[in-house]
């Protein structure tokens, strides 16, 4: 049994690695391809190139830090997840999956709430509760 449970989970991490591809490569299309400005969001701390995906999945990359990633899944009504990069000024005790499929220690949660105007929420370092504002309005 422990090792079907095992075999699910390294299952759910290909899927996810798999869409994050997919969705970073969707951004740069968007960007490159003269749309940006429907995926360029200015945010709390820069701007970010993000994608919503059928209204299920947000992905984004970020100028601050050039390997820097959003991953955001929606939960009933909110999008749940993280942001990764190379470095930061906490290092977890557990990785996740970074920008380019590197893992990382630097990252935190994300919880943020879609409205008409935007992307609103809060962040963390690592696996604690999210307490610090983050906003995303498109630009």
């Amino acid at each position: 049994m422990m090792e079907l449970e095992n075999n699910l989970l390294i299952g759910e991490q290909i899927v996810k690695k798999i869409n994050i591809m997919f969705v970073l490569l969707m951004v740069n299309i968007f960007i490159f391809s003269g749309t940006a400005n429907a995926a360029v969001y200015s945010t709390t701390y820069g701007d970010v190139y993000g994608l919503i995906d059928n209204d299920k999945l947000f992905v984004g990359t970020y100028d601050k830090y050039p390997d820097g990633l959003v991953y955001l899944e929606k939960q009933g009504g909110v999008y749940e997840g993280y942001w990764a990069q190379s470095s930061s000024k906490n290092r977890c005790a557990n990785s996740q999956i970074g920008r380019n499929e590197t893992p990382t220690f630097y990252w935190g949660r994300l919880v943020v709430n879609e409205t008409a105007n935007g992307l609103y929420g809060k962040w963390s370092y690592c696996d604690s509760n999210p307490s610090k504002t983050w906003n995303a309005t498109p630009k």
